[in-house]
């Protein structure tokens, strides 16, 4: 193991540590089975990503799906996908994520949960099959059109 496991062990350590003192209301996703995890999002009304790494984009597709709130920190978004005051809410700080947080409850900011949902149908991956359809289709016109 050497010296190199060393960090390993101690961020196993945290989150390990981090789930056990967790409140009963905070779930983690891959330790939570599928049906709860969709379960639980078909019943929030936010989908906060508090963390400081890019989470995993079906996640917040899953999010927006279920037409839960996004509220996000910036270094967790994708900038391709969220857009602040459009279909989330990005937040640099933990008490702007607080804040935000109480301003959606309290109705003190708009929703943009219709912009989030529209965004998941359109880029569906049945939506996206057709595109890539289409696509393929056109290459195989052009390869028939020069032969």
């Amino acid at each position: 193991f050497g010296s190199e496991a060393i960090p390993g062990i101690l961020q196993s350590f945290r989150i390990s540590r981090m789930i056990k003192t967790a409140p009963p209301n905070v779930k983690f996703k891959g330790i939570v089975p599928d049906d709860v995890y969709r379960s639980a999002l078909m019943n929030a009304c936010i989908f906060m990503l508090p963390g400081y790494k890019t989470s995993g984009v079906v996640n917040i597709f899953d999010a927006m799906a279920a037409k839960c709130q996004l509220i996000v920190r910036n270094q967790a978004i994708f900038e391709d996908i969220l857009q602040n005051g459009k279909n989330a809410y990005i937040a640099e700080f933990s008490e702007t994520l607080v804040a935000l947080t109480e301003d959606y409850l309290l109705g003190k900011i708009q929703p943009t949960i219709d912009e989030a949902h529209n965004f998941a149908i359109e880029n569906s991956l049945e939506n996206f099959g057709e595109k890539l359809k289409w696509v393929y289709q056109q290459q195989i016109n052009l390869k028939k059109s020069r032969s």
